[in-house]
Parts: C-alpha cells; sequence; structure tokens
C-alpha cells in the first residue's frame, strides 16, 4: 500500500510461493503396534511406534484414534500412548510422524472392538522407486491389493487413494490400479481401503520414492580429463578411471562419501604416467581393490595396474605391469574378475581385446591375483576375419551353488560389420563356440561401442545369468539392444531391435545394467547434445515401446564409447565425458523430489 501527501493510496500484493526444502528426506516409520489391554469396551488399547529420520529428528508424534481428521494425541517425545474406545466396531487409526524440517509420514493401524471382522487389507506397488526426467517425463506403477483377505470369506471391495493424500475414489471390484506417478513429492505413501460385504473396512498403504536426476563435475581441470570412462563400485563407494587427453595419462576418480553430490566428495589422482597411456581403461575390483586393464599407445601394449588397498590415495598405492606386447595390441580393453568353486574358491581375472596386428580378437587370463606380466596366459579368441575392436566381456555363472562358470565376450566384426560372441565351453577354456548376434539384416554397419551385462531369470540364487548388449548402428545411426533368451546363447539365441531410433544420431556412447529386476540403459543423444537413461517396463522387453525413456541432462554430449552406469546403493550411478565446453568428469545420481 503506497499513500500520497493528500492521502490517496493504492495497493497491489505479489505471490510468494513457500514450499518445503526439497532436499529434505521425510521420516520412515519403521513399526506400529497396537495392543488390546482388555476386551470388553471401554477397551483400552496400547499404542507403541518406531521411527527414524535419514537426515535430521523426529520433531511431532500424533495420533488420529478413529481416522476422523482431528489428531488426539500429539507429543514431541513418543508415539507410545493408551487410548480407550467406548463403542464396540472396527477402527482405523492414523499414525503422523513430523521431522524436524516439517516433512511428513503417516500409517494406518486397524483395531477391532468387540465386533465383526474386519477384512484384512494388504498393499504392494511393483516399483517403489521411480524416476522423473527433465521433461516430466513419467513412469506407471501398479499398486496390488490383491493379497487382501476378508476372513469372513465374502467379497471385497477396494477404494484407492494413488495420491496417499487421504482422497479416496469410489469402492470398486478391481483390487490392482495403475496410474502415472506425476506428484512432485519424493515420497509418496498411496493407499487402498478395502470393504467387505458387512460393511467394515480397512486400510494399507505402502511408499513409493520419486526420483528426479542431478549431475555435476567430479573432477575439473585445465586439462582434457574425463576421457573414455569406466565405473565400478570399489569396496562401497563409486570409483572412475578415466583418461587424461592432455597428458596422456591413466586418472583414478573416487568418492570419498556418500551420496557423492559435488566435486568436494571426489579425490583424483595420476595412476599412470609413462608415455601416452590410458586408452580405454576397463575399471574392475580384483580382490576387493581396483584394478584397471588399458591400452598404452606409445608401445602398442596391454597393461595392467591394481592398487595396494581398496581405497589408494595416489600414484604409488599402484603396481603396474605389461601383459601383451607381442605387436601392436591392447585396444578396447574389457575386464572380468570372479571367484569358481567351493572351499576354497579360485580367483579367475580376464581381459579381452583387439590385436592391432592381427586383427584378431584375444585374451588375457590369470589365476589368482596377478602381479607381473608372468601371470598371464594369452590366447586367440578369433581371427576368422578382421574382428576383435570394441569388445565387452562377462562371466556367466549357471545358478548352482559351486556351479561352473563361462566366459562371453561380444565384439566388432570389421570385415562383415557385424556383432559377433564368443562363448567358452568351461573355465578355463578347451575352445570357443564363435556366432553372430546381429548381422544388421545384411546391409546394416552394426557392432560398434559395446557394453554388456546380465540378467537374471530369477530361481534359486538368482538363477541363470542372460546376457544384455548395447550397441551402435553406424549405418542409421541408432541405439540397438540384444537380449540373449538363454544363459549360455549361440546363433539364433537373441532378441534383438533399435532401442532409440529416429533421424538424431543415438547411441554412439551406452552403457547397460540390470536394475530392480529390469534392463537400464544410459546413453546419448549426439544431434540434440543430450544424456538419456532408458528403463525398461519389465525384465523382457520385448520392443522398443517397452521402455521409459527420461532426458538426464542437456548440453552434454560425452562423444563415443564415453558413458557408464552402475547401481550404487540401489540407485543409478552414472559417469560421463562432460562436453561440449568444458572437457570434465562427470557423474550423475538420483535425487528425491
Amino acid at each position: 500500500r503506497v499513500t500520497d501527501n493528500d492521502g490517496a493510496f493504492d495497493v497491489d500484493t505479489v505471490a510468494i510461493d513457500a514450499q518445503a526444502d526439497p532436499t529434505n528426506i521425510p521420516p520412515s516409520i519403521t513399526a506400529v503396534f497396537a495392543t488390546k489391554l482388555n476386551e470388553t469396551p471401554p477397551v483400552t488399547v496400547q499404542f507403541e511406534a518406531w521411527a527414524t529420520d535419514p537426515d535430521g529428528s523426529i520433531a511431532q508424534w500424533r495420533w488420529d484414534f478413529e481416522n476422523d481428521g482431528t489428531f488426539d494425541y500429539t507429543d514431541a517425545d513418543t508415539g507410545n500412548t493408551n487410548h480407550d474406545y467406548t463403542n464396540a466396531g472396527y477402527y482405523t487409526a492414523r499414525l503422523g510422524v513430523v521431522d524436524n524440517d516439517g516433512a511428513v509420514a503417516n500409517t494406518y493401524v486397524g483395531i477391532n472392538i468387540g465386533g465383526t471382522l474386519p477384512p484384512v487389507a494388504d498393499l504392494s506397488v511393483n516399483e517403489s522407486k521411480v524416476f522423473r526426467g527433465i521433461l516430466g517425463d513419467y513412469e506407471h506403477v501398479t499398486l496390488d491389493a490383491s493379497g487382501s483377505s476378508d476372513p469372513g470369506g465374502g467379497t471385497l471391495e477396494y477404494a484407492w487413494d494413488p495420491q496417499g493424500d487421504g482422497s479416496f475414489g469410489t469402492y470398486g471390484p478391481d483390487d490392482t490400479y495403475d496410474y502415472t506417478v506425476s506428484a512432485g513429492a519424493g515420497v509418496l505413501h498411496p493407499a487402498v481401503r478395502v470393504r467387505n460385504e458387512s460393511g467394515a473396512v480397512s486400510e494399507a498403504s505402502c511408499e513409493i520414492k520419486v526420483y528426479r536426476f542431478s549431475t555435476y563435475t567430479a573432477y575439473s581441470d585445465t586439462n582434457l580429463v574425463g576421457d573414455w570412462t569406466s565405473l565400478a563400485v570399489i569396496g562401497s563407494l563409486p570409483a572412475v578411471a578415466h583418461f587424461d587427453n592432455s597428458n596422456a595419462d591413466l586418472l583414478y576418480s573416487r568418492a570419498t562419501g556418500a551420496p557423492a553430490l559435488s566435486e568436494s566428495n571426489w579425490t583424483t589422482h595420476v595412476v599412470d604416467s609413462g608415455g601416452n597411456v590410458g586408452y580405454n581403461p576397463s575399471l574392475c575390483p580384483v580382490g576387493g581393490n581396483p584394478a584397471i586393464a588399458y591400452y598404452d599407445q606409445t608401445n602398442g601394449d596391454l597393461k595392467f595396474a591394481r592398487a595396494s588397498s581398496e581405497y589408494p590415495g595416489s600414484s604409488g598405492a599402484w603396481s603396474i605391469h605389461t601383459v601383451d606386447s607381442t605387436g601392436a595390441v591392447g585396444m578396447y580393453p574389457s575386464m572380468v574378475s570372479f571367484t569358481e568353486g567351493l572351499f576354497p574358491t579360485t580367483r579367475y581375472t580376464v581381459i579381452s581385446y583387439y590385436d592391432t596386428t592381427n586383427t584378431a580378437l584375444k585374451i588375457a587370463r590369470a589365476t589368482g591375483t596377478p602381479s607381473a606380466p608372468g601371470d598371464w596366459t594369452i590366447e586367440t579368441v578369433d581371427d576368422s576375419a578382421s574382428v576383435g575392436k570394441y569388445t565387452s566381456i562377462t562371466a556367466i555363472w549357471n545358478g548352482m551353488i559351486g556351479g561352473d562358470y563361462r566366459v562371453g565376450i561380444c565384439y566388432y566384426d570389421t570385415t562383415n560389420d557385424d556383432l559377433k560372441w564368443a562363448l567358452s565351453d568351461a573355465w578355463p577354456p578347451t575352445s570357443w563356440d564363435i556366432s553372430v548376434i546381429d548381422d544388421g539384416g545384411g546391409t546394416d554397419n552394426v557392432g560398434y561401442y559395446t557394453s554388456m551385462n546380465l540378467y537374471s531369470n530369477s530361481g534359486v540364487f538368482g538363477g541363470q545369468k542372460f546376457p544384455l548388449v548395447t550397441y551402435y548402428d553406424t549405418t542409421n545411426d541408432d541405439l540397438k539392444f540384444a537380449r540373449a533368451t538363454t544363459g549360455y546363447p549361440g546363433a539364433g539365441d537373441w532378441v534383438v531391435y533399435t532401442l532409440e531410433g529416429g533421424t538424431d544420431d543415438v547411441g554412439a556412447s551406452s552403457s547397460v545394467i540390470w536394475y530392480r529386476g529390469e534392463p537400464m540403459v544410459l546413453y546419448c543423444n549426439s544431434t540434440a547434445d543430450e544424456l538419456w537413461l532408458a528403463r525398461a517396463k519389465n525384465s523382457a522387453p520385448a520392443d522398443e515401446t517397452e521402455w521409459w525413456k527420461h532426458l538426464v541432462a542437456p548440453n552434454i554430449d560425452p562423444g563415443t564409447w564415453r558413458v557408464c552406469i552402475t547401481e550404487f546403493e540401489g540407485l543409478p550411478m552414472m559417469a560421463f565425458l562432460i562436453q561440449p565446453g568444458a572437457i570434465d568428469l562427470g557423474v550423475g545420481w538420483p535425487m528425491l523430489y
């Protein structure tokens, strides 16, 4: 309100949107009990509750004993209290827990006071962690109350509150509810009311966490760093091997704490600076400590570095040796390390790579923990044509305790423009079965920049593992996906299709993992300079329509073969080269909305 010297005035307003801290994580209710202390009304019920807050403290406990919208009990210290019910019937009590930043968690408990037994409500969700990209591309979930029951054996009806805000729909016969998770809240508690033929009602709820993607720089320098990233979880923290393009050095960056949300939570040092070294690094733990296979371009050799501890802090913590120096060898290495057998177990480390001199696919394999060149056995896997570029390797377990492993390698056939597959007959191998995964229909050039991981068919102890492969179709500039239909696939045992096509150039960088029961792929759109994430809607997606796709970050084009993804603390962790602009090491990590 503004008044002049004659007393005239005018008024205007401005809107202020005050929201809770978006980084605040709500409290989690861990247990609730309602115990009747007597059976005849008035019945005294003892309520007990436990809750924690991951980023603060519990500020208030409150009970609405009749679930009528009025809190009958509030306390700053405890949720434990008694309440008397004077009339027979079935009651639903609601517990609310508030943290020190105002975030609230609710849950419900039913109490039968000398009345007709109510139904037993049960609610689950097919996916409790969902993601939302920058474009607001939401995911769908299915709420499932089919586990609900009626002690009297009657028919049940269901009313749904998908947003968990107390707004239930009308009752109906459907015991499942499909919907799009579009709310901005970081944690939702959708609920169901279940009613039996006598009119008795009970409620159940579940939890859905909604995440957005956060990307940031893990290591920046005046040099061109972050090239040829390889990401793994070593010990309990993520780590990245990458190439310093300015100094031609191999670098190692690791998080110093979790969650790793800023550059200050990362430390970086040089592993090898002996010439032009560090191309195409492949990082994995060997005997618990980080190990890297990489290409020495100066000498045309395959090299191996392993740290003396789980969390190395300097170049002096690494032991380095040459694995293969016969000709020009060592480009496009991929490494896997696994143990086989029971009491005792035997550790094997295997590196697949390209022999440039002989245009062949080779492997180096070691038993135990390799520490010198003599610890490796060198073998040629395929020299039938010009083959062996862009290798990805995995060890496939047959799902049985003490069961056998085989090693599988996907790679590019330059002569025929095909994606090929080599599978050992046992380990150590006596022979290899060589077949084609994708021949591009006889016309397309496919098989560049491969990434491979395994998925499970469930079963005992996780069941048989099946390979998953992503790769680049250079003819159509498309991202392709191949899923094996058997654990030890041969020719014809693959479902192959384009995962992302169209007019843009996509898939020159991709990385695949098995995440919470479904395949997940990180990839780049080079035309739009964008980083994308594809998440399958089920465990065995049949085509491109069975995927959710999320824009992770704009203005990022990692280039070719420069993105990685792995699972860390139950969430997808990403590493990639940041360009255009500054050439730095970037990482991505989902955060709650």
